[in-house]
């Protein structure tokens, strides 16, 4: 279904809940934490970096924070892990259960725990997110929240389910939680550069990591190991890389999604030799009209590169050298902070920052979509409407 300008749009909540299953259908247990309890129990499935990194800013949150509980498709990935929490996070890693095998996420779930981390490949984020919230866990989950539109859709459900019972459901927008970067989003909703014109966000790369196989990995091992470049289990390479920039830009132009995307041709430069890597440039278009320029190249020996700014009738903005500024707390330790904050006041979660990682998680898959068809794809594309939440009018906050 290809939306026309006369067409009516879907409303950001109807596409989001899509395809996914009704809020009212999940049997969910109430919250499991009492505020003011002395610890808050924390699980942590998928045990790569980030996932520890997470823990560890879960740690450094609030001294009640303990991580009781580990999970992963391999038992390296966890032995590494526990050794690493043991040694940074000392006494406040109380392991009560070290879970492997294709069953670990279920396993910590049903650990007695108050709330997990999902650090997963993207492919497995919207089942953890269900799983736990359909067993009374307040979660947080890494970006992007899905590799498919259905995934998106699954994970929004689960979210409005999960603040329907006390639970706090929390994604990984880092930048949401930087002081400098809200300030400068703020100033451009004011007018600081004139009517939001056109945004651009180019990251030029070296090649994604890769971990060299080992001789008894079996297949799907090597690419289980190997998630960030394997488009389906993480959603593609510009997904996974972009989702962050492209939501930094959407916010700052008023936080409204595109109406449509469309590859750009980036011809090579001459000489070319056929090298390992990826090379797109989407152009999204919104509803008044401004434009927002999303590119990624990833290429062997490149000279890294990165531009994110938004261009206005009376100025610009550089969104990057924002999100470098200030000090304090890092970005991703406020969001794990306000994660924990919001479990000890006892509220729900903060569906507003739900929907706008599913946004853009959303955003992100347009632009695979157009560079896969080499043609347009309309954000009424991704889901259809919904009879619970009637289509309306799509149109910008600053018309």
């Amino acid at each position: 279904m290809t939306a026309h300008a006369s067409s009516p749009r879907l409303n950001r909540r109807s596409l989001l809940q899509g395809t996914a299953v009704a809020a009212g259908t999940l049997a969910i247990p109430r919250a499991v934490h009492a505020v003011g309890s002395h610890h808050l129990r924390i699980g942590l499935v998928g045990c790569g970096g980030r996932g520890v990194g997470a823990a560890l800013d879960a740690v450094a949150a609030d001294r009640s924070v303990v991580i009781v509980a580990l999970g992963d498709r391999f038992p390296d990935q966890v032995a590494a892990a526990a050794g690493h929490l043991a040694r940074v996070a000392g006494p406040r890693f109380a392991p009560t259960a070290l879970h492997h095998g294709a069953d670990a996420a279920h396993r910590v779930m049903a650990t007695e725990l108050d709330a997990v981390i999902l650090a997963t490949p993207p492919r497995f984020h919207p089942a953890g997110v269900t799983a736990a919230v359909a067993a009374g866990r307040h979660v947080f989950c890494e970006l992007p929240v899905a590799a498919d539109a259905a995934g998106v859709a699954e994970v929004s459900a689960a979210a409005d389910a999960a603040r329907h019972v006390g639970l706090v459901v929390a994604c990984g927008l880092h930048a949401r939680h930087h002081v400098p970067l809200q300030a400068m989003v703020a100033d451009v909703a004011s007018g600081a550069i004139g009517t939001p014109r056109q945004a651009t966000v180019v990251h030029h790369l070296g090649l994604p990591w890769r971990r060299p196989s080992a001789s008894d990995w079996s297949a799907a091992d090597v690419r289980l190991r190997n998630w960030n470049t394997d488009d389906w289990l993480s959603g593609g390479l510009f997904v996974c890389d972009q989702v962050h920039a492209i939501d930094r830009a959407v916010w700052a132009m008023g936080d409204l999604p595109p109406v449509s995307a469309t590859i750009v041709p980036t011809p090579e430069p001459l000489p070319s030799t056929p090298r390992p890597g990826v090379s797109m440039l989407i152009r999204y278009t919104f509803a008044d009209g401004t434009t927002l320029d999303a590119g990624l190249m990833r290429r062997e020996t490149i000279e890294t590169q990165v531009i994110e700014t938004v261009r206005g009738s009376r100025g610009s903005v550089d969104l990057r050298h924002s999100l470098m500024a200030g000090t304090g707390p890092a970005p991703h330790a406020l969001g794990m902070r306000r994660f924990v904050e919001a479990i000890h006041g006892g509220s729900v979660n903060d569906l507003g920052h739900v929907e706008a990682a599913c946004q853009s998680t959303l955003v992100a898959l347009m632009g695979r979509l157009a560079a896969e068809r080499g043609g347009r794809v309309a954000w009424n594309d991704l889901a259809p409407a919904t009879a619970a939440a009637p289509a309306r009018p799509l149109q910008s906050r600053r018309v």
